[in-house]
């Protein structure tokens, strides 16, 4: 466990970084650098010091990349459950219902099948989430697109130590959020979201890239 609480305290080892971090999460796009620089913690999630503030460009493509191996993870449990939500709407709302559909099967019917494929949906999401965290760690390795997709990702993600550790992250953003829920956004800046979201993200990525490279 002495890993988890180097985990919450590194975002804290050096405030210069961590403000500037904050800083750059609050700006839209240029975040991605923050996501990049949260990347950059998981690989060098060995060390307690926090990462240098450097090569932005390289930051950004790696933020950018990142995001997009985990909404490919996402994206099945989010068309199903998305579709599912549809579906309910269109047999609960007289408005919306197609006259075909309700001919062959009542809104009712209807109903349950799409509540049915929701949680399918959603059970997909968490999935997703879960491999595509352990994708996002097998990618900060080498920062090479293909390793977000390599057999190891799966074998890690469904080990008890990597669950473990995503589940006990997980919480302690849920925490973090609760107790950081004062700090206002204001107006177009995400400020609360952006403090909670950075301080959040070198955890989870230190935390679970540490326990990535033990299996």
């Amino acid at each position: 466990m002495e890993y988890f609480w180097n985990s919450i305290k590194r975002p804290f080892t050096d405030w210069k970084k961590l403000i500037i971090g904050i800083i750059i999460s609050i700006l839209p796009i240029v975040n991605f650098m923050a996501m990049g620089y949260q990347i950059r913690c998981a690989k060098t999630s060995s060390l307690m010091k926090l990462p240098k503030w450097d090569k932005f460009g390289q930051l950004f493509v790696t933020g950018l990349f990142s995001a997009v191996i985990l909404l490919i993870y996402l994206l099945p449990g989010i068309i199903i459950f998305g579709a599912a939500l549809g579906t309910a709407l269109v047999s609960f709302v007289p408005e919306l219902q197609n006259a075909d559909l309700m001919n062959i099967m009542s809104s009712a019917d209807v109903g349950v099948m799409a509540g049915i494929f929701m949680v399918i949906g959603l059970v997909l999401m968490i999935l997703g989430s879960l491999i595509g965290s352990s994708a996002i760690i097998g990618y900060s390795q080498k920062l090479k697109f293909k390793d977000g997709f390599i057999k190891e990702v799966f074998r890690k993600a469904f080990t008890s130590k990597f669950f473990f550790t995503w589940v006990l992250v997980g919480i302690y953003g849920l925490i973090l959020s609760l107790v950081l829920s004062f700090i206002p956004d204001w107006e177009f800046l995400n400020l609360g979201s952006s403090i909670r979201g950075f301080l959040y993200g070198v955890t989870y990525m230190t935390a679970l890239g540490t326990i990535y490279k033990k299996l």
